[in-house]
Formats: C-alpha cells, structure tokens, sequence
C-alpha cells in the first residue's frame, strides 16, 4: 500500500471533493476517482468522524496501514476541508504539509475583503506586526505573490467567480523575510446568507519544491525587482475599477510613510477631497493611458495626518486588462498636512 496524502474538500450535503492528491491539484474530484473498495470506505468515515469532531482521528485499516486525518477549519471554525495521510508513522504531523482555509467576501462596488485564520497567515507568511485585524485586503495576499502573470489570472479568476464555480493550480509566492514558497490553491465561489463568498482552500507544498527550477521561474521578476529598487520612486499594480483604486501589489518597496491597514477597504486610504478627484483621473488614464498627478495618503505616523506624494498611473495592456495599471510615486513627498489641514 502506497503511502496517501489527500486533501478533500468539503461543500455542505455533497460529496466530498479530493483537490490535492501528492501534493498536485486534483481539480475537485471524488473520492472514488482516487479510492476504491475498503480503503475509500474508511476514508469516508474518517472524513465524517472528522467533520462532526473537528478533532485529528487516526484509524487503522485492515491491512495494518494507520491514517491521520487532520480537520482544516475556516474564519467560522467549522471544518471546511480535511486532510488524510497514512504511511509508517502518519502520526508524526511533519508529514503532512501545512494547510488552511480563509474566503474572500465579495463587495459591491469595492475590493473584496479577505477573511483568514492563524494558519492562512502562517502560510502566506504575514509577519506579527501585521497581524492586528480580523478582515484583510487584495494587498495583503497578492504583494506575496512572485509572478505578475499569476497575480493577474488570480485575481481575474477571484473577481470573474460565479455560483458555483471553482478553481485550482499552484501559486508562487515570496513571504515577508523574503523566503520563496510554493501554494496549492483550490478555491470555489458560495452564495450564503450573508452574500457571495469565495472560499479558499491552500496547501503549502514548498518542501517538495525544486529550488533551482523555482529561481529559474523568478528570474524575469527577480531582475524587475532589482531594477525598480534603484529608483527613486515606488512602484505599484493597482485595480482601478471602483471608485477608489486599490493597490494589488508594491512592486518596489513599501513607501515608509503609509500604513498596512488601508488594504482592506475599511479605512480609506486617500483624502476625502483627493477620493472626489479620482473619477476624472481614472476617465482621463483609460482615455490616454497615462495620468500625472499629486495625491495624498493617509500617514502612517502615529499622530495620523496626511502624505503628498507626486504619481504616474499607466495602463498595462489592455488585452490583458482594461482596469490594472503600473502606478509609479515618487520616494520624497511633497509634504504632510495634519488631519484638520
């Protein structure tokens, strides 16, 4: 007997749906496409006896072979996927690779919100420091992640969802002290009571990743990276379809002056009066593609106030998108104001 590794999602009075087997997607499968006789049987019950529970159970099978299934639970702390290993020793938790689950609340007319557990952020690698909310923004999860070109079909696919749908593949990411990752993501949209969610379900397969093949894959954003950094401006790829733009990712580094917390959409970023300005400003960046202009930022000290800063906004190609531009600000700003200014 093969030694197993599953990670099975679980969607309300359906049958459970296998995302990864062996760490690969397995693009929402059932258990009978991957298991057979007395072996899907206990898989099944482990799955059951897991979801009521919500507590790791490990069984042995007839053919002496012992399973771990391990409960993977959302932001509401109900079991939403579970994870089943066996092999010698599946009981040592090193085997199984790390997993979490976390949705993203879909707004109209504004960013999604991103609703997580510990370990979604233990796994994307948010560092303490910016561990001080419940809700989180598009910046917060797509700054960590390596490739544009993963950037724009995620989000695409996260903003494109409809009942129903779903979603996988793998996603490089490079956390906050700079160690480079690789993330199993299996994601479906929900209409629930509350309004459409899109939930979220990640495995961090990093352990079995090739090291040289992933500095390869890097290598376009790696030199991108090193030539921003010798500007002296920060760059960013900001989403402009809502009244108020949101960053997706900091290019270069994060300007030294602005706050984390603005990602999420429930602390406005710029000032009230500069909101007002940008419909015109985003008219005049889809009409010529570029825009200059000076905007103010919320500061990030401690007495609040707020930053001007000069910016470049220039749409990227709009085959790719019509609503994602490059957004370039300049490192000195022209000055702080006080709230009351």
């Amino acid at each position: 007997m093969a030694d197993l590794d599953l990670l099975v999602e679980l969607v309300g009075g359906s049958e459970p749906q296998v995302v990864a087997a062996d760490g690969r997607p397995r693009e929402f499968r059932r258990i009978s496409s991957v298991l057979r006789g007395k072996e899907k049987a206990l898989v099944e019950g482990l799955i059951r006896e897991v979801e009521r529970g919500a507590q790791p159970t490990v069984r042995v099978g007839d053919t002496g072979t012992t399973y771990l299934a391990v409960p993977v639970c959302g932001p509401d702390g109900g079991v939403n996927a579970v994870q089943i290993v066996s092999g010698a020793d599946p009981a040592n938790s090193t085997k199984a690779a790390p997993c979490a689950v976390g949705y993203w609340e879909m707004v109209a007319d504004s960013a999604p919100r991103l609703h997580v557990t510990t370990g979604f952020l233990d796994i994307i690698g948010v560092p303490d420091a910016e561990r001080d909310r419940a809700v989180y923004g598009p910046l917060d999860f797509f700054q960590r992640v390596a490739r544009t070109t993963d950037l724009v079909r995620l989000w695409e696919k996260l903003l494109a969802a409809g009942p129903g749908d779903v979603a996988s593949g793998t996603v490089v990411i490079r956390k906050t002290d700079g160690a480079v990752g690789v993330l199993l993501y299996a994601q479906r949209h929900m209409t629930t009571e509350s309004g459409s969610r899109v939930r979220v379900v990640l495995q961090d397969v990093s352990a079995a990743a090739d090291r040289a093949e992933l500095g390869l894959d890097l290598l376009d954003a790696s030199v991108a990276m090193a030539i921003t950094d010798t500007t002296e401006m920060f760059g960013a790829i900001v989403e402009t379809r809502w009244p108020t733009p949101c960053a997706l990712q900091w290019l270069t580094g994060y300007p030294k002056w602005a706050g984390h917390g603005v990602s999420t959409g429930q602390t406005p970023g710029l000032h009230p009066e500069d909101i007002m300005r940008v419909p015109a400003l985003l008219a005049q960046l889809a009409e010529e593609g570029i825009v200059r202009s000076t905007m103010r930022t919320r500061s990030k000290s401690l007495t609040g106030g707020w930053v001007h800063s000069r910016f470049v906004g220039r749409m990227i190609d709009p085959a790719v998108s019509t609503s994602i531009c490059l957004m370039l600000v300049h490192a000195e700003p022209l000055g702080v104001e006080s709230e009351d200014g």
